[in-house]
C-alpha cells in the first residue's frame, strides 16, 4: 500500500489541473506525490520535499548519495556502502562476526557482510574519526572535547543521559554537529545521537535524533531513522544489555520516549568505554555551534551487573579553537554531570537570550536584588519610567510597574543595602533624581523617597553601591567633566562631589568591584573606552586612579558589571552595531577575551550580576524590542 504526500509546485508548473481531496483540504493533482513501500520524504530545505529510496543515504550538501559518495556519520566520512537503515522492528545481530538484519521474531532480512575487528584494545574513538581527504575546515573537526570512563570490572548494563536540545547555531553553513552520550569497545560504538545538519541519515538546518552503532575508518555504520526534535526539548539517551550469553552481548539504544529511534543489537563484543561527547565536522567560525555557551550532559546514570557505578569521569579537549572544553561536575551515579563547553575562551557568550514584549527606543538599565532580576526602560512613544521583576533568571518578567515620573533618557537602577534604587534625569530640565524602587518579590509596586539633586545633566546618570555608602555619577551640564558624589543615607542626600578634568560627550557608567568603585567612559573627542578606580573616602569622592584606556572603541558609553572576581565591559561597537564583552581579571589593569555577539543594538548594552552569573541587556535592532541574555563566561 502506498501514502501520498503534497509536494510544493514549482514555479513553471501548469495551473488549473484536477482538483483533489487531501486531510489538509483541496489541491492540484499536481502536487500530490505517492511514496510508495520502501520509499520515504527528504526535505531538502524548508518546506521542499523529495521522495527517495527509504534506505538512501545523503551526502553533506543534502543530495542523495551513490555507493561510492563519501558521507557523514558519527566516527567520520564514509563510502555510503557502508552505512545501513535499520527500519523500525528490525535488529541488528553479528553472531561469529557475520552481520546480518532480523525481525523482532528471528527472522532473516538481510546480509551485510563480515565485522572486521580490529583487536587493539584500545576504545574506538576519537582515534578512528575519518576526516574528508578533500577537504580542511576552518575549525578544528571530529572528537571536540568529550569526557570517558571505563567500567573494567562488571559489563556495563545500563547507561543513560538527559540534555536539553541547544538553540540553534547563529550561522547555518552546512556545519554537522552530534552530541552523545556512547559506549565502545575497540571495534564499534554505540551512540544515541543528537545532530544539527545533514549526515548520512538525512537532516538539515534543524536538530534531530537517531541511534547509531558505527566503526572506525571505513567501516560499517548502522543507524535509525533521524526523528526531528525541537530547542528546549528534554531528551534521554539510554543504552541497556538486554542479554549476554556465550556468543556474545545484547543491547538496545534509544531516545526514551521517542518512537522509532529503538536499535537493538546482538551478539555483540562487550561494551566497556563510555562517553559523553561533542562531535563536529565543516566548521568555519565559532558562531557555526549552538548560540548557547555549553550542553550539560544531566541524570547520568550508569549501571553493571545490574547496580549502580560511580564512574571517575576524564575531560578531555582536543579541539579548543573556540575556547570548547569538556568539564566534570559530577561523578555521581544516578545524578552524574559533564558540560560540553561550545565557545568559552571569551569573556562571555550570550544564552539563553528572552526578547520581551516591552519596547523602549533607549537602552534598559538591570539590577539583581534578592534573587530577583529587575528590568528598567523609559516608555516608547512617552517618557513614563518603568520597572518589573524576573524571579526565574530572566525566563520571564512581570509585575510591571509604570511610573509617572518621566525622562526623555534612560533611567538606571542598582541595589543598595537591602533596597533596589533608580536614578533618571529630569523631564523639561536637566535636575538628577534618585528615588526607592518598592518591590514584592519579583512585582514592583512604585516609587518612594524621591530626591531631587541640585546637580543636572543632560543625560542619564549612573548609580552603584559599595561599602553601605550609595553612589552617583554623571557628565556636566554645560561642559563635559564626569562627576561622582555619595550618599551615606541611603540616598537621602548626596555630597563630597568631585569633579573630574577626564571628560565624555556621553554618561559615564559606575560600579562596584572587588571592594572598590569603579567608572568607566568613551573619550572626548576619540571613541576610546576608559575605566578607572574611583578613589573614594566613605561617602566622599576624592579621585579617579589607575585610569585605563581600552584599544577598543564605541560612539557610546560602556557597561560595567562585577561577578566572581571578573570585572566586565560591554558595548557596541564602533561604526556597527554589534555587541562586545570582554573582562578583566585583575581589577581593570588590563582587559581581555573580547567576545563579539551576532546580537546588534544601536544603543549602548546594560550589564548586571545576578545569582553568580552576568546578565546583558539591550534594545533590538531595527525595532524597539528589550532583551535580555546571561553570559557564558
Amino acid at each position: 500500500m502506498s501514502m501520498r504526500v503534497n509536494v510544493m509546485k514549482g514555479p513553471n508548473e501548469a495551473s488549473g489541473d484536477e482538483m483533489v481531496m487531501t486531510p489538509g483540504g483541496p489541491r492540484p493533482k499536481s502536487s500530490v506525490i505517492a511514496v510508495k513501500p520502501g520509499e520515504a520524504v527528504n526535505e531538502k530545505s524548508a518546506g521542499q520535499f523529495e521522495v527517495v529510496t527509504a534506505s538512501q543515504n545523503v551526502k553533506p550538501d543534502g543530495t542523495p548519495a551513490t555507493a561510492n559518495d563519501l558521507v557523514l556519520t558519527p566516527g567520520g566520512y564514509r563510502k555510503s556502502s557502508q552505512v545501513h537503515l535499520v527500519q523500525p522492528g528490525e535488529v541488528l545481530d553479528f553472531a561469529a562476526n557475520k552481520i546480518s538484519k532480523k525481525s523482532e521474531k528471528g527472522a532473516h532480512v538481510e546480509d551485510l557482510g563480515m565485522l572486521s575487528l580490529r583487536g587493539t584494545g584500545k576504545p574506538l574513538m576519537p582515534e578512528n574519526v575519518s576526516l574528508n581527504p578533500a577537504a580542511v575546515p576552518a575549525l578544528g573537526t571530529g572528537w571536540i572535547v568529550y569526557a570517558g570512563w571505563t567500567e573494567n570490572t562488571k559489563p556495563v548494563s545500563y547507561f543513560t543521559t538527559s540534555w536539553v536540545v541547544p538553540p540553534a547555531p547563529a550561522v547555518s553553513e552546512n556545519q554537522l554537529l552530534f552530541l552523545f552520550n556512547g559506549i565502545q569497545n575497540d571495534t564499534m560504538i554505540y551512540q544515541p545521537v543528537l545532530q544539527w545538519g545533514v549526515s548520512a541519515a538525512g537532516g538539515g538546518p534543524y536538530w534531530a535524533v537517531a541511534s547509531w552503532y558505527a566503526d572506525g575508518q571505513n567501516g560499517k555504520s548502522f543507524h535509525t531513522n533521524l526523528v526531528r526534535v525541537t530547542p528546549g526539548q528534554v531528551l534521554v539517551g539510554v543504552m541497556n544489555e538486554t542479554a549476554q550469553s556465550a556468543t556474545g552481548f545484547s543491547y538496545n539504544c534509544q531516545f526514551a520516549g521517542i518512537a522509532n529511534t529503538s536499535l537493538p543489537i546482538t551478539n555483540v563484543q562487550q561494551l566497556t568505554w563510555c562517553v559523553q561527547t561533542l562531535e563536529c565536522y565543516g566548521l568555519q567560525k565559532c558562531t557555526d555551534y549552538p548560540a548557547t555557551c555549553r550542553t550539560e550532559m544531566k541524570a547520568i546514570q550508569i549501571q553493571a551487573g545490574g547496580a549502580n557505578v560511580t564512574p571517575a569521569w576524564t575531560a578531555y579537549n582536543p579541539v579548543t579553537d573556540c575556547g570548547q572544553k569538556a568539564v566534570i561536575v559530577s561523578n555521581a551515579s544516578p545524578g552524574g554531570e559533564v558540560d560540553l563547553y561550545y565557545n568559552n575562551s571569551t569573556a562571555s557568550v550570550f544564552t539563553g537570550k528572552v526578547t520581551l514584549g516591552d519596547t523602549s527606543p533607549k537602552s534598559p538599565s538591570i539590577a539583581s536584588l534578592n534573587g530577583n532580576l529587575y528590568i528598567a526602560w523609559k516608555g516608547d512613544g512617552n517618557d513614563n519610567l518603568n520597572v518589573m521583576g524576573s524571579g526565574d533568571n530572566g525566563l520571564t518578567f512581570g509585575g510591571k510597574f509604570t511610573s509617572p515620573e518621566t525622562s526623555p533618557q534612560s533611567p538606571s537602577i542598582c541595589a543598595h543595602n537591602g533596597n533596589l534604587y533608580i536614578a533618571w534625569k529630569g523631564d523639561g530640565n536637566d535636575n538628577l533624581n534618585v528615588a526607592q524602587v518598592n518591590v514584592s518579590g519579583a512585582n514592583v509596586t512604585g516609587f518612594s523617597h524621591k530626591v531631587t539633586l541640585g546637580d543636572t545633566s543632560p543625560l542619564t546618570p549612573a548609580l552603584a553601591s559599595l561599602n553601605g555608602n550609595l553612589y552617583i555619577a554623571w557628565k556636566g551640564d554645560g561642559n563635559d567633566n564626569l562627576n561622582v558624589m555619595g550618599s551615606a543615607n541611603n540616598g537621602a542626600t548626596f555630597g563630597g562631589k568631585f569633579t573630574s578634568p577626564e571628560t565624555s560627550p556621553q554618561a559615564p557608567s559606575l560600579t562596584a568591584h572587588n571592594g572598590g568603585l569603579y567608572i568607566g567612559w568613551k573619550g572626548d573627542g576619540n571613541d576610546n573606552l576608559n575605566v578607572a578606580h574611583v578613589n573614594v573616602s566613605g561617602a566622599n569622592v576624592t579621585g579617579f586612579s589607575n585610569k585605563l584606556t581600552v584599544g577598543d572603541t564605541s560612539q557610546l558609553t560602556p557597561a560595567l558589571a562585577s561577578v566572581n572576581g571578573k570585572l566586565y565591559m560591554g558595548w557596541k561597537g564602533d561604526g556597527n552595531d554589534w555587541l562586545n564583552v570582554e573582562s578583566s581579571t585583575n581589577n581593570g589593569a588590563s582587559f581581555g577575551g573580547k567576545y563579539t555577539s551576532f546580537e546588534t543594538s544601536p544603543q549602548a548594552p546594560a550589564l548586571s550580576a545576578h545569582n553568580g552569573k552576568m546578565y546583558i541587556s539591550w534594545k533590538g535592532d531595527g525595532n524597539d524590542n528589550l532583551n535580555v541574555a546571561a553570559l557564558c563566561g
